[in-house]
């Protein structure tokens, strides 16, 4: 998805889910800036929630874990801190 998916996309994939599998979330090209949620966008973090409300949901985060200070306190996440290739890979793994 873009950074800033639009009302439709999400309604697309909400919609068309499997709610038999989890759901993986990866974010990517995070900032460090906690007043801006760290760079990810509102309809992004709606996404996630109406995920989250759906299916099981595990958010694969390359950036700061502060950002998990958004979601409900029960969210699985797996914390890679940044984007490089080796991080990416090992968390495609587990």
């Amino acid at each position: 998805l873009s950074r800033k998916p639009s009302s439709d996309e999400i309604e697309t994939i909400i919609e068309n889910v499997d709610c038999a599998k989890p759901a993986v979330v990866a974010l990517f090209g995070m900032t460090r800036d906690p007043h801006k949620q760290f760079g990810i966008s509102d309809h992004s973090l709606q996404l996630i929630k109406a995920l989250q409300e759906k299916i099981t949901t595990i958010i694969a985060l390359f950036g700061s874990p502060y950002f998990l200070k958004n979601l409900d306190s029960s969210t699985q996440a797996l914390i890679a801190y940044e984007q490089d290739p080796i991080a990416q890979q090992v968390v495609a793994d587990i």
